[in-house]
């Protein structure tokens, strides 16, 4: 198959989802408790303080009657995992933006300081932001950062109740690499 990059290198297509039992790949899992524990870390720059109290929860073993810790995709576990990563993300961004030095913050370092109301920032700066967080959390920008998307959804919340909806979807990204 050609390549669509315009490279003069060919491509092997993916193997046929319904000659590989339905998917493609190793099956999906999830991380330990352990490698949760240091991912967030890591990301966030603070330690989730409720995480070794829902660690059994999470998968870890207690080797009295579970040996092994458990990987397996579940809904406890994205729960937990929900919960978790919005308490240790608004604490993070309430410490960042106490903080003035740029360079000491963690999840707003493209922020201007100070950051007193952050509905001021300009589309630009929310860009920026979003390609920095997305780029420190997921390894590469967000889609919305595309021309098309960024166009698309560009409208600020405007004054009164009711925010817009392309606005209201717009807000909702910032916050969801958190």
């Amino acid at each position: 198959m050609p390549n669509p990059h315009g490279n003069t290198d060919s491509i092997d297509p993916l193997p046929d989802p319904e000659a590989q039992g339905g998917s493609v790949g190793r099956a999906p899992r999830r991380l330990t408790v352990a490698q949760l524990k240091e991912s967030i870390r890591i990301a966030v720059g603070m330690e989730w303080d409720e995480l070794e109290a829902r660690a059994q929860s999470l998968g870890r073993a207690d080797y009295a009657l579970i040996t092994t810790e458990n990987t397996e995709p579940n809904l406890v576990f994205a729960r937990f995992l929900d919960d978790g990563a919005r308490k240790v993300c608004i604490a993070q961004a309430q410490k960042d933006i106490a903080q003035a030095d740029v360079t000491l913050r963690t999840l707003g370092r493209t922020l201007p300081s100070p950051m007193s109301d952050l509905t001021k920032l300009t589309d630009a700066q929310v860009n920026e932001t979003l390609v920095y967080l997305s780029t420190r959390f997921w390894g590469a920008p967000s889609p919305v950062t595309s021309s098309r998307a960024t166009r698309r959804s560009s409208a600020r919340p405007p004054p009164g109740p009711k925010p817009s909806r392309s606005a209201t979807r717009r807000w909702r990204w910032c916050a969801s690499p958190c």
